[in-house]
């Protein structure tokens, strides 16, 4: 199992390129100190926090955007070093659930089987997070005074799947 958790913690989740801008413009790009988040008026510090937020957002929605082989899409920081962990275990608890991740299977397969197993994890990972950040765009190219209201993370997380 140790092998398996291995493979997942190294995963490097994608996102469409059309989504660069508005990430961008709501999250501290290539990390970088907590308090220039504030000076920059960004709401998370962090790119993978704002996707592990619209990974939520997509989930909650069931809003699956896929990325296909032809389409534009940009690696960051492989999972083991989003933090907190135990909020990146629940993304993949989640993504096993979503997926048809063989829990019983995997014990048995060869480790190329395993890794192919694991993809699947991270297609649904994928799948909800850009499902999350088109719904976000969505909202921000039809009502941009959203975006102006400090709370608007929380806001919008709380209407998540109503």
């Amino acid at each position: 199992m140790n092998f398996i958790k291995g493979i997942i913690e190294r995963l490097n989740p994608r996102y469409l390129s059309q989504f660069r801008p508005m990430i961008e413009s709501i999250a501290q790009f290539q990390g970088g100190v907590e308090s220039e988040k504030f000076e920059n008026a960004k709401f998370f510090s962090n790119t993978y926090e704002f996707y592990i937020y619209a990974f939520f957002i997509g989930l909650a929605n069931d809003k699956l955007v896929t990325i296909l082989p032809d389409d534009n899409a940009e690696i960051f920081w492989s999972m083991d070093n989003w933090k907190p962990k135990e909020l990146t275990n629940q993304i993949v608890v989640c993504a096993i659930a979503k997926s048809n991740f063989d829990m019983i299977g995997i014990e048995h397969m060869q480790e190329s089987d395993v890794r192919i197993e694991v993809q699947k994890i991270l297609k649904t990972i994928e799948g909800y997070a850009n499902g999350g950040l088109q719904i976000i765009q969505d909202l921000k190219n039809t009502d941009l005074e959203t975006f102006e209201d400090d709370m608007f993370p929380i806001r919008l997380l709380k209407q998540a799947g109503k």
